[in-house]
């Protein structure tokens, strides 16, 4: 699953991520869409959540806005998973970055470890919900990681 047309797709999500973000007031995939989580200790609670299925992926993405830069935090599913199995990050996907280039962890790119697990999905009504936890990774002279913990989220998607 891991491939060079990850990158493209990462490019691309986080592109139709910012250009939904920008085009609308309420970016939440439903009223009550979540995403959160503790990263290296500092809680990450993004100001809007979109969710959505493409390229044979869910997708839950949230943004978090701060003074001249914006983080993005990523869990990605395949779209035929079934049961309420935990998925390792080898099918799974969790991803950090931010606006300025400076963080980019992934664990489409970096060996990581960790799990997302859905404990419901609806795929009638696009609903779904889960949690997610481990460590990922971001290349350079040395790895440097990114310790995820109490990873959450309750979102419908498009």
């Amino acid at each position: 699953m891991k491939t060079k047309n990850l990158l493209i797709l990462s490019i691309a999500s986080f592109a139709f991520f910012i250009a939904a973000t920008s085009c609308s007031k309420n970016t939440d995939s439903g009223a009550s869409a979540q995403l959160s989580a503790t990263l290296s200790g500092t809680t990450y609670t993004p100001s809007s959540v979109v969710a959505f299925d493409e390229f044979s992926e869910i997708t839950i993405m949230g943004l978090q806005i701060k003074a001249g830069d914006s983080i993005s935090l990523s869990v990605s599913i395949p779209d035929t998973a079934t049961g309420k199995t935990a998925l390792t990050l080898d099918d799974a996907a969790v991803d950090y970055y931010d606006s300025k280039g400076t963080i980019a962890y992934s664990s489409w790119y970096y060996p990581s470890h960790g799990t997302v697990t859905f404990t419901s999905w609806d795929k009638s009504a696009k609903k779904i919900s889960g949690s997610f936890s481990g460590v990922i990774y971001r290349g350079g002279a040395t790895l440097d990681s990114v310790v995820v913990t109490n990873g959450k989220f309750n979102t419908s998607y498009q």
